[in-house]
């Protein structure tokens, strides 16, 4: 405790801590007061803890050094500087999130000071703060500041890439891309160009700047007068990802089936356009929309073939598929492979994902040929459920084995039966099913003898290929809403191509073209995968 004395006798005395020394105060040869303090108290000198000398600055951009640095000072226990080097203070985010990069220690200085010269904030945009730290001492942390967004670097699509129309009608959902910093930020005033690519139509307000949250969205985009594929780009300098590409199928009705394509490693453009052109195909067969899944946290790909770490996340309208081009077994043998991979848990239990592989040992000479479209078509139709999704465990038991003309299977679907004894000239109560060449194309596929050079049957041959009623309708069989109009002209009187008398031309085998794999479960209520439960 702290004692004081007052005067005794001729002399008054006064104790007075200072630093770490009593003090005594003469006045006139007389000690006035004498104070003592016995309590031990900090230790003047000795560092017991850090000080913000300078705090970070009030924002900062993503990325972006922080001027001026900050800079902490060692002090001891009354908060006075300590003249101690060699202590090592140690820099992190205490809030906010993101990743803090630079040099994010520093070494005190003979005065006692650590100064952080190039420290940076990796993020998305909001409030951080810094805390410093150093072994034992007291740490500090610095006052709260922004972290805004950094310069333009990446553009990607803020809306659906690929959708359907009506000719010579504007699209429903207009085209938009989002400027971004590295972190994801979006940015704002930058300048962005769309351009009609492929297919006529029309563009308005076609150089939008983008928004205070990175967004430009062209102003409208009517399509052209036929029916196909229209394509429009949007460009903004050397921007990472530019430019994106948006396509939409001009039909005479309206679809609200559409076909979301994500690609393991990009194609090339000539590629993605038969991609594009497959998807906007079957786009204009299923027309009744089945709904969007928003899938979270992300499906993993893999269980269905997919590279490891390839995932599906995020609003899933109506159907993703994975597409990935590697080598598979060489040139001429198996030219790529599908399944459905994720369907839904209610009701006709139609795919959310799939995927699909082609061997980049046949890209060329199928491209070449100019058949390359039709086997993508093909393998597309089987991640919709075409031959993987006709036998029971699932809600669909539509393989007999009677009553189909030329085969010992048939499919039973009344639809499809419909279509085959109707219009496609068949006969019989089942349509034919492959029989033969084996597993991945038996059971699968049409029958090769009667149909000929229809797309779905297990051989690609002859010039023309149809796509017919039959398969058309095999899809409402399914559970989808299809468009009939849709279907390509076809009897099977007039094999094996569209037009009588025409040359068959090249014929080739799509074998073991299913992919067989257990398929897994989402609920379409909550975009999860339902654990444990497989088909």
């Amino acid at each position: 405790m702290d004692s004081c004395l007052g005067p005794t006798g001729a002399m008054d005395r006064l104790w007075h801590r200072a630093s770490r020394f009593s003090l005594l105060v003469v006045v006139g040869g007389t000690i006035l007061a004498a104070c003592s303090n016995s309590s031990s108290g900090p230790t003047p000198g000795l560092a017991a803890k850090l000080k913000m000398v300078t705090q970070p600055p009030a924002s900062v951009a993503a990325r972006a050094v922080l001027n001026p640095a900050p800079v902490v000072q060692i002090v001891d226990g009354n908060s006075d500087p300590a003249d101690t080097a060699g202590i090592v203070v140690t820099a992190t985010l205490s809030s906010g999130g993101g990743t803090l990069t630079g040099t994010t220690t520093a070494t005190s200085n003979a005065s006692g000071v650590a100064t952080f010269n190039n420290l940076q904030i990796q993020g998305l945009v909001g409030s951080r703060v810094l805390r410093f730290t150093a072994g034992t001492l007291t740490a500090v942390s610095s006052t709260s500041f922004q972290l805004i967004a950094g310069p333009a670097a990446i553009l990607v699509a803020n809306s659906a890439t690929t959708q359907n129309g009506v000719v010579s009608q504007a699209v429903t959902t207009k085209p938009s891309v989002k400027v971004t910093d590295l972190d994801g930020n979006g940015v704002a005033g930058t300048s962005v160009t769309f351009a009609i690519t492929a297919g006529g139509g029309s563009l308005t307000s076609g150089t939008p700047t983008s928004s205070a949250s990175g967004v430009a969205t062209v102003g409208s985009w009517t399509l052209g007068s036929s029916v196909g594929v229209n394509s429009m780009t949007a460009t903004s300098g050397t921007l990472t990802g530019s430019p994106v590409l948006f396509t939409a199928n001009a039909g005479n009705v309206v679809s609200q089936f559409s076909i979301q394509l994500q690609y393991v490693l990009p194609p090339t453009a000539a590629q993605q356009n038969a991609f594009n052109n497959a998807a906007a195909r079957w786009s204009e067969v299923i027309t009744g929309d089945v709904g969007a899944v928003n899938v979270t946290p992300p499906a993993d790909m893999s269980v269905c073939g997919a590279p490891a770490g390839t995932t599906v996340s995020g609003i899933v309208n109506d159907l993703r598929i994975v597409v990935q081009l590697d080598s598979i077994d060489g040139v001429g043998n198996v030219l790529g492979a599908a399944t459905p991979c994720h369907v839904r848990s209610l009701g006709r239990q139609l795919p959310v994902t799939g995927f699909m592989v082609f061997d980049t040992f046949d890209l060329a000479s199928l491209q070449a040929g100019g058949d390359l479209g039709d086997v993508i078509l093909h393998e597309m139709g089987h991640v919709l459920g075409f031959g993987t999704y006709w036998e029971a465990p699932a809600p669909n038991s539509l393989i007999v084995t009677s009553g189909a003309v030329g085969s010992t299977l048939g499919f039973n679907g009344p639809n499809a039966v419909a279509a085959y004894t109707g219009s496609n000239g068949g006969s019989g109560t089942a349509v034919p099913v492959e029989d033969g060449f084996g597993p991945g194309t038996a059971r699968a596929h049409w029958k090769e003898s009667i149909f000929k050079s229809e797309i779905m049957t297990g051989i690609i041959s002859g010039t023309v290929r149809p796509l017919s009623l039959t398969t058309v309708r095999s899809m409402a069989d399914l559970g989808y809403v299809v468009n009939g109009a849709a279907a390509d002209a076809f009897n099977i009187s007039t094999q094996p191509t569209l037009r009588a008398g025409q040359a068959v031309g090249p014929s080739f085998e799509l074998k073991n073209d299913i992919i067989r794999v257990p398929r897994r479960y989402i609920d379409e209520r909550t975009g999860q995968v339902v654990p444990g439960r497989t088909q």
